[in-house]
C-alpha cells in the first residue's frame, strides 16, 4: 500500500483513501491544510526572528555610537 499515492498516514498506521468514506477524505485534507499552514507560518516566523535579531543588534550599534560619539560602521566600510 505504501507506493500508493492516496495514503493516509496517521499514528503509524497507513489508510488507503480511496477505501475512506467522504467525510473521513475530508477530515484528512483539512488536516494537511492546516499542516501546510503551520510550516508555512512556522517559516515566517523564522524570518520574523531573523529580523527582530538584526535589528535589535543594529539599534545596538546605533546606541553606543551615539553614547560615544563613534560611528563604528564608517570604520569598518573600507574593508
Amino acid at each position: 500500500m505504501s507506493e500508493n499515492k492516496n495514503v493516509l498516514r496517521l499514528d503509524g498506521e497507513e489508510y488507503d483513501l480511496d477505501t475512506l468514506s467522504d467525510a473521513v477524505r475530508d477530515l484528512a485534507l483539512r488536516i494537511q491544510n492546516l499542516d501546510n499552514s503551520f510550516r508555512e507560518k512556522n517559516g515566517w516566523m523564522k524570518a520574523l526572528v531573523l529580523s527582530h535579531s538584526a535589528l535589535k543588534e543594529e539599534l545596538k550599534r546605533d546606541l553606543l555610537a551615539q553614547k560615544t560619539g563613534l560611528d563604528f560602521a564608517s570604520m569598518f566600510d573600507g574593508e
